[in-house]
């Protein structure tokens, strides 16, 4: 499995996070995602008992997918000159796969 940006936390959080990072953002994008986070155990068994959850990010998205990113449960961010943002408005909750 290729991951873009893997971090974790311990110690009583328990949190897997998977950025996916995409130069053009579409929707099979989303789905990429969501089968990372679903096969991920099968990968990284170390993690189990972890939460997991996804940050799709880009520079171009296409129309809409960043509103249908968030309604699947994934923190949505940007990229451009060199500045990483979060897109995500605040108070969004992620969907946590378990």
């Amino acid at each position: 499995m290729e991951i873009d940006v893997l971090a974790w936390a311990n110690s009583g959080i328990n949190l897997v996070i998977i950025n996916e990072i995409k130069s053009r953002v579409k929707e099979d994008s989303i789905h990429q995602l969501q089968k990372m986070l679903e096969e991920f155990l099968f990968f990284y068994p170390e993690h189990t008992g972890k939460k997991r959850m996804g940050i799709l990010t880009g520079m171009d998205w296409d129309f809409g997918i960043p509103e249908k990113a968030m309604a699947a449960g994934f923190v949505t961010a940007s990229i451009h000159d060199n500045i990483f943002k979060i897109n995500s408005p605040k108070g969004f909750q992620p969907k946590y796969w378990e």
